[in-house]
């Protein structure tokens, strides 16, 4: 019932009955409600997408209407796996218009949690999702839910290294706690291994914050050991050491700089700039980044 409401707009979302500031979505507050924007692009929902049992990254999806990109979705599928689509692309969009709800009409304020609700996701979809001939269900693995990473800086950086013989690739991404703009830069260089280019991304990064008169700034990356290393001040290799204490010497300039880490399957489209960055042995600063940020921000901030 709920895909059937949705796919023929038949919900009273904000773009058809609010006014003014009453309009903007009600979980993220980025952008207008509309079914496209609530069940495909609002963070919230996008997580849902990305981590559940079914993982679709919608971030760079051109709009359409929602029963075309449910329809998309199935097509060239055999029978099974378009109903399980179907399946949990209506858990998806129910779940969604419940938290929805309990924010519009809560008399108490709603925390929003996307681990509760993919929770909920994962364990509806195990429980609707149809057998496979007699005896067996359909099995589809488990994802790992998104991290919950709290960052208390308004301003995050997302860095990541790229190393193949000799060279590497480093890319950021800087995102600001309740906007959808986003900047990002990239660089390239020579270097002698994984470790290294990842250190050149920190440094680069830190190097924009600072020329960018940044005082407050979180730092995420997909190398525990760099984080590691940094939160405690201690160099992990003698051969990193000039760009470690560069790194360390750079802290001075900022009141609070946190150094965090994520695994590289939730920032992968900064591992893609900076892919990119190698191969092309380019270097870009301060562009402008267009569509969705390329790190969910219920990842960072929730």
């Amino acid at each position: 019932m709920m895909l059937w409401r949705a796919c023929t707009n038949s919900l009273p979302t904000r773009d058809k009955v609010g006014c003014g500031s009453e309009t903007l979505c009600p979980l993220c507050k980025l952008d207008i409600e509309t079914p496209w924007h609530l069940f495909v692009k609002c963070p919230f929902t996008s997580a849902l997408w990305f981590a559940g049992p079914l993982p679709l990254c919608v971030s760079n999806i051109p709009e359409t209407e929602l029963v075309e990109f449910i329809a998309n979705l199935c097509n060239n599928a055999n029978y099974e796996l378009r109903t399980s689509i179907l399946i949990y692309s209506a858990i998806i969009l129910e779940t969604t218009w419940k938290y929805r709800n309990q924010v519009i009409h809560s008399p108490y304020a709603v925390q929003l949690c996307i681990n509760r609700a993919l929770a909920n996701v994962v364990s509806r979809f195990h429980e609707m999702t149809p057998k496979v001939g007699q005896h067996t269900r359909l099995e589809v693995p488990l994802p790992e839910p998104p991290p919950s990473l709290s960052i208390p800086t308004d301003r995050v950086v997302i860095v990541d290294g790229s190393f193949d013989n000799g060279l590497y690739g480093c890319a950021f991404v800087v995102q600001t706690r309740g906007s959808s703009d986003w900047v990002w830069g990239s660089n390239a260089g020579t270097c002698f291994n994984a470790l290294a280019a990842e250190l050149e991304a920190i440094r680069y990064a830190m190097i924009w914050a600072v020329n960018q008169h940044e005082k407050e700034v979180s730092i995420v990356s997909d190398s525990k050991i760099l984080v590691q290393a940094l939160n405690q001040k201690k160099c992990p290799d003698w051969h990193l050491f000039a760009t470690f204490s560069s790194v360390l010497s750079l802290l001075s300039s900022f009141t609070v700089c946190n150094f965090l880490f994520v695994k590289r399957c939730f920032i992968s489209n900064v591992d893609k700039l900076a892919n990119e960055s190698r191969h092309s042995r380019s270097s870009s600063l301060n562009c402008k980044g267009e569509g969705f940020p390329p790190v969910n921000p219920i990842i960072l901030w929730s």
